[in-house]
């Protein structure tokens, strides 16, 4: 009864005469927009992907250990995907937790709280932007898409479907075009005897990575 409310199914997008009235949504004539939670955020990068191991219950995951962690009790590190397992499946390791996890509000495991913060502060920028999982993911969504679609125009289409829920616009499909032809010029330029596929492949993997890194990707609305 809930999910088919009329509540629970309202759009966050503001309307033109209800702003007037109530700019600060005092009275809730829309949802407020949302931030997805650490957890959320990186089975949302699996399920675009492609990656996601959709298998319930089961044993639980080793976290990753990245080089940068070290402390006492330092387990062996678990596959960098968590074998494509969604997040409530990573074990909880209280000296070694997840530091995407961390840049997202990830409570820390020493108490129990009401209700997660949720900040926006740079480090999650630069956490979606130099992140190995996210760059490994966004590889793996370019090698995916390029098995069945090859013509560009059509892979920006199914790329904003596939990460954002709604069509790209006219503007969004030239843009992406544009920066496209430009990683292609720059990865050519630099990779020196890569072929034709390689530098095909690494261009619509940058592309990936500029849609995991946008507002959109992370914001419910």
């Amino acid at each position: 009864m809930m999910v088919l409310s009329s509540t629970y199914a309202m759009s966050s997008q503001p309307e033109p005469k209800a702003e007037q009235l109530d700019p600060e949504n005092k009275l809730l004539y829309r949802m407020p927009v949302q931030r997805l939670e650490a957890e959320s955020i990186r089975d949302a990068i699996l399920a675009v992907a492609g990656s996601l191991n959709r298998k319930t219950l089961g044993p639980s995951i080793t976290p990753h250990i990245s080089a940068y962690q070290d402390g006492r009790g330092k387990p062996e590190s678990g596959p960098l995907d968590g074998m494509g397992r969604r997040s409530i499946y990573i074990q909880v390791r209280r000296n070694f937790l997840t530091p995407m996890f961390l840049a997202f509000d990830y409570p820390l495991p020493i108490s129990a709280i009401g209700r997660r913060s949720v900040s926006t502060v740079p480090s999650q920028a630069l956490m979606l932007m130099n992140n190995e999982f996210v760059a490994r993911q966004a590889e793996a969504w370019a090698q995916r898409l390029l098995q069945r679609e090859t013509v560009p125009e059509q892979l920006v289409r199914t790329m904003f479907v596939s990460a954002f829920g709604r069509s790209a616009t006219e503007k969004e499909i030239r843009d992406t075009l544009d920066f496209a032809r430009d990683q292609s010029a720059k990865h050519a330029a630099i990779a020196t005897g890569a072929s034709g596929s390689e530098i095909r492949e690494r261009v619509w993997a940058d592309v990936a990575h500029v849609l995991f890194n946008s507002a959109e990707f992370i914001y419910v609305r």
